[in-house]
Protein backbone atom coordinates (compact mmCIF):
# COMPACT_ATOMS: atom_id res chain seq x y z
CA UNK A 1 0.00 0.00 0.00
CA UNK A 2 2.98 3.00 -0.58
CA UNK A 3 0.52 4.09 -3.25
CA UNK A 4 -1.32 5.86 -0.54
CA UNK A 5 1.83 7.17 1.42
CA UNK A 6 3.09 8.41 -2.52
CA UNK A 7 -0.04 9.64 -3.03
CA UNK A 8 0.35 11.89 0.21
CA UNK A 9 3.36 13.80 -0.41
CA UNK A 10 2.52 14.03 -3.82
CA UNK A 11 -0.68 16.26 -2.82
CA UNK A 12 1.33 17.85 0.30
CA UNK A 13 4.39 18.93 -2.07
CA UNK A 14 1.45 20.13 -5.02
CA UNK A 15 -0.12 22.10 -1.92
CA UNK A 16 3.55 23.43 -0.50
CA UNK A 17 4.48 24.78 -4.27
CA UNK A 18 1.08 26.46 -4.44
CA UNK A 19 1.38 27.79 -0.81
CA UNK A 20 4.67 29.39 -2.41
CA UNK A 21 3.63 30.73 -5.42
CA UNK A 22 0.45 32.64 -4.14
CA UNK A 23 -2.26 29.85 -5.78
CA UNK A 24 -5.53 29.56 -4.87
CA UNK A 25 -6.33 25.99 -6.62
CA UNK A 26 -4.02 23.82 -8.47
CA UNK A 27 -6.01 22.04 -11.67
CA UNK A 28 -3.43 19.85 -13.13
CA UNK A 29 -0.46 17.70 -11.54
CA UNK A 30 1.73 15.63 -13.60
CA UNK A 31 2.69 12.64 -12.38
CA UNK A 32 5.53 10.72 -13.81
CA UNK A 33 5.76 6.98 -12.97
CA UNK A 34 9.10 5.39 -13.39
CA UNK A 35 8.92 1.62 -15.12
CA UNK A 36 11.13 0.12 -11.70
CA UNK A 37 8.94 2.01 -9.27
CA UNK A 38 6.29 -1.09 -9.13
CA UNK A 39 3.36 1.38 -8.70
CA UNK A 40 -0.16 -0.06 -9.30
CA UNK A 41 -1.38 3.35 -11.04
CA UNK A 42 -5.29 2.56 -10.42
CA UNK A 43 -4.64 2.43 -7.16
CA UNK A 44 -2.28 5.57 -6.87
CA UNK A 45 -4.96 7.45 -9.03
CA UNK A 46 -8.11 6.66 -6.63
CA UNK A 47 -5.35 7.35 -3.48
CA UNK A 48 -4.99 11.16 -5.13
CA UNK A 49 -8.65 11.43 -5.98
CA UNK A 50 -9.76 10.79 -1.83
CA UNK A 51 -7.22 12.65 -0.60
CA UNK A 52 -7.59 15.98 -2.81
CA UNK A 53 -10.62 16.55 -0.98
CA UNK A 54 -10.98 19.87 0.74
CA UNK A 55 -7.05 20.86 -0.31
CA UNK A 56 -6.50 22.94 -3.29
CA UNK A 57 -6.37 20.74 -5.41
CA UNK A 58 -10.33 19.69 -5.11
CA UNK A 59 -10.45 20.25 -8.53
CA UNK A 60 -7.29 19.00 -10.02
CA UNK A 61 -7.31 16.34 -12.59
CA UNK A 62 -4.02 14.21 -12.67
CA UNK A 63 -1.94 13.55 -15.74
CA UNK A 64 0.43 10.06 -15.57
CA UNK A 65 3.56 9.62 -17.70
Amino acid sequence: MHEWALAEGIIATAEEYGRKNNAREIIKVVVVLGELQNIEREILEFALNELKRGTMLERATFVFE
